[in-house]
């Protein structure tokens, strides 16, 4: 599945004896291996002869396709993790992030090996990965609780893009993605200024935000390494968002009774049910310019743009 992806490229072995010389300065021997799943980053298992395992990720090639907030991404994955850490939330040991594109044309991290499997890959029983949700609940209400003076996406707001209102920055990141659709043909301006028009029209709603959350926006099995039934790190924190918490439950993919369970009491704001679809709108957007533009699967970007058009009419009623 990997290959799939225009961002998507192996390097050479001496690649990788760079990056482990000049990072970590190591020069001994080691073998490496691709990971599989990774579609916008290119994921190795590094083993060294000393027995040390640290897991390589590539940042993307063709870097003119990735929309905006997609640059600084490594960058805000170590500011999260440091957060994580600081709070008891379980996640990865970032050993080194470089964004320099010295060592090789590329952003790379290097993180400590966690030996486990993701949620989604795990043979556990049924009554572990429901216990697993509902910890995965309990970090997720934790992580809600970090608290910004702003409103942003973490990898822009590290490069100084910051907003005093909750409106202002998802129009930003609205119409930053949908100028980057229009350049590229998978939408015109008029569905630009019809999706545009979703976001101002709900304005008030919207700016009843006034507490800047840390929310993953990211949360799925893939993203939680389990073994032996425990929970040892929720990851890829690199799309954060000091945000609306309500934004988190408008991606259902780690949304369930024993998730809720876990996470305890929810403040349910009185439009909670519009500020949902408007979210899913948003994230929809994204994932439908990643699929064509980013991933190569068109097929995909075409069931977003139907379920975008479906939440539109229905919100306009």
């Amino acid at each position: 599945m990997n290959k799939d992806s225009f961002l998507f490229k192996e390097v050479a072995r001496e690649d990788i004896r760079k990056i482990m010389t000049s990072s970590l300065g190591y020069a001994g021997t080691f073998e490496y291996g691709l990971l599989n799943g990774g579609l916008f980053n290119t994921t190795y298992l590094v083993e060294c002869e000393d027995a040390a395992k640290y897991v390589l990720r590539l940042g993307p090639v063709n870097r003119h396709l990735i929309l905006d907030f997609e640059h600084n991404l490594m960058n805000a994955e170590c500011y999260v993790y440091n957060l994580c850490r600081e709070n008891g939330i379980p996640c990865s040991e970032v050993v080194c992030c470089d964004t320099s594109k010295k060592v090789i044309d590329r952003d790379f991290m290097i993180v400590k090996y966690i030996n486990s499997d993701s949620l989604c890959e795990s043979k556990i029983t049924e009554e572990e990965k429901r216990e697993i949700y509902r910890e995965v609940g309990r970090h997720t209400k934790t992580l809600h609780s970090i608290k910004y003076n702003c409103f942003g996406r973490v990898s822009e707001i590290l490069q100084g893009v910051k907003f005093d209102s909750w409106t202002d920055y998802l129009l930003f990141e609205v119409r930053s993605i949908l100028s980057k659709g229009i350049a590229v043909q998978l939408w015109d301006e008029a569905y630009q200024k019809r999706i545009e028009q979703i976001f101002t029209d709900n304005r008030v709603i919207l700016n009843e935000v006034k507490c800047a959350s840390l929310i993953h926006t990211d949360l799925w099995e893939g993203n939680v390494l389990v073994k032996s039934g425990k929970c040892l790190a929720i990851i890829d924190p690199d799309r954060a968002i000091y945000g609306d918490i309500e934004m988190e439950f408008a991606s259902p993919w780690m949304i369930n009774d024993d998730f809720l369970l876990g996470y305890g009491e929810i403040n349910y704001s009185p439009e909670w049910s519009k500020k949902q679809k408007i979210y899913k709108i948003f994230f929809y957007l994204i994932d439908a310019y990643v699929w064509k533009l980013e991933y190569g699967q068109p097929r995909r970007t075409k069931e977003l743009l139907d379920k975008i058009e479906s939440i539109v009419k229905d919100v306009a009623e």
